[in-house]
């Protein structure tokens, strides 16, 4: 007879050895499928789309090689910060001097007017004009206005000078818009433009156009910045008017004109031999002012 030994006839040893090989083979296959595999997938994912990738990246104009690559980003990264060597300023800073110049008449304007707010402790002038602007203060404000007006025998639309009950804007948005429009009318008798009436109305051929916010992301609740349009007619000659769009945009102030239309009154006749001169002109034009709101509510100091 043979001898077949069974499981049973095996030294103890033999059996651990078993035990600990069956262990070892089920660990593994466990730490396989909850591990391995799942970074496997991953990888195998994140390879099919750096394939994808590639083949778009070649499909394009930008160099594959790296080297290059990492000299564009420097050179663009020097165009962005500027290169304080070479005394470049970066686009990064220009656009920052742009969005203070098309701001800061708006900035002194809040900070003189709201300077009792400033002896408060009140960190942003900003945050104390939104939330004190009043009605009170944009009624004082759109009187001023009038009277400025009516010295020059103008009269300005009540859509100007008064709240309605149904006024969406805010009250410091208005204030805002006040402002600006006395602004532009003192630098407009300055040069000696002067503000025609609106045959239809009677009053100054002056209005406020709707406002325009701009964000930064299409999820974004509010704007980050307001633009502010006056549509303005005014009469003088063109010399006058291109010196009044200079006081527009300085090195302080930066007020740009969207939009213009020059109308030409008949000229006298001209004596014989010598040209016709076009003395003063009727001009529309809409300038915009700029305002950036705070980001992010005031803190009180201690």
């Amino acid at each position: 007879m043979s001898y077949k030994p069974e499981y049973k006839d095996l030294p103890a040893q033999h059996k651990c050895l078993v035990y600990v090989i069956l262990c070892l083979c089920v660990a593994f296959i466990v730490f396989g499928w909850l591990y391995i595999l799942p970074k496997w997938v991953t990888f195998t994912k994140l390879h099919a789309e750096n394939e994808i990738q590639l083949e778009k990246d070649k499909q394009t104009q930008w160099p594959m090689d790296l080297a290059v690559l990492e000299k564009y980003y420097k050179e663009n990264q020097e165009k962005m910060n500027g290169d304080a060597v070479k005394k470049n300023l970066g686009l990064r800073e220009i656009s920052n001097q742009i969005r203070n110049r098309a701001t800061n008449f708006f900035s002194e304007r809040i900070e003189d007017y709201y300077a009792s707010m400033q002896e408060k402790k009140t960190v942003n002038a900003d945050f104390s004009f939104i939330q004190n602007a009043s009605r009170i203060d944009f009624k004082y404000l759109a009187n001023q206005l009038k009277d400025i007006f009516n010295a020059k025998n103008l009269q300005l639309s009540d859509k100007i000078l008064q709240i309605s009950e149904n006024q969406k804007e805010p009250v410091y948005q208005m204030i805002l818009q006040l402002w600006t429009l006395k602004f532009f009318f003192q630098e407009l008798n300055a040069n000696q433009l002067q503000v025609i009436s609106d045959p239809a109305s009677g009053a100054a051929a002056v209005s406020f156009l709707p406002r325009i916010g701009f964000v930064q992301d299409q999820l974004d609740s509010e704007p980050c910045l307001w633009e502010f349009p006056i549509k303005i007619t005014v009469q003088g000659t063109l010399e006058n008017v291109l010196r009044f769009f200079n006081t527009l945009q300085n090195d302080k102030y930066f007020f740009p004109v969207k939009q213009l239309s020059v109308y030409t009154f008949p000229p006298n006749k001209a004596p014989s031999g010598k040209f016709m001169e076009l003395k003063e002109q009727k001009v529309t034009f809409i300038v915009s002012a700029f305002y950036i709101p705070p980001a992010e509510p005031p803190v009180e100091q201690n």
